[in-house]
């Protein structure tokens, strides 16, 4: 795989459905910059949080705070920044690009690199299993 550029960056598609994501985990080569693509094909509005353990805990615990909110928009949740990861939040049909450099060292920001995911954290998202691992491979020049 090539790594993205600031200048050029890697383009990423990830499909959030009623309870899954496609595909089946993220790949991400470290130091890289990525146009994520979330695009949200369930009839849900879901979100996507990249980060580790604990980024996933403060969103899951932020959301359950939302629980038995009138229908209508998300509410508006926060987590302090240094747990706060990445966070598209995407509404049925619709799709959200980002621009993100991803950490050099991705195990220097709060546990193992390997411990990444991609959750869901809307209220029982996460119980549903909408959540997939981050895979950290090198990157190959042209």
């Amino acid at each position: 795989m090539v790594p993205g550029r600031s200048e050029a960056p890697r383009e990423v598609n990830l499909i959030a459905r009623d309870y899954a994501f496609v595909p089946p985990a993220l790949d991400l080569v470290p130091g890289e910059t990525i146009l994520l693509h979330v695009i949200d094909a369930g009839l849900e509005t879901h979100e996507a949080v990249i980060g580790d353990a604990a980024v996933q805990a403060a969103w899951e615990t932020a959301e359950a705070a939302t629980v038995g909110a009138p229908p209508g928009p998300t509410p508006v949740v926060r987590v302090p920044a240094d747990v706060a990861g990445v966070r598209v939040v995407v509404r049925s049909g619709e799709r959200v690009d980002l621009v993100w450099t991803v950490p050099s060292d991705p195990a220097s920001r709060g546990g193992a690199a390997s411990q990444w995911l991609v959750g869901c954290h809307i209220p029982g998202h996460w119980a549903k299993g909408m959540q997939i691992p981050v895979r950290w491979i090198s990157g190959s020049t042209p």
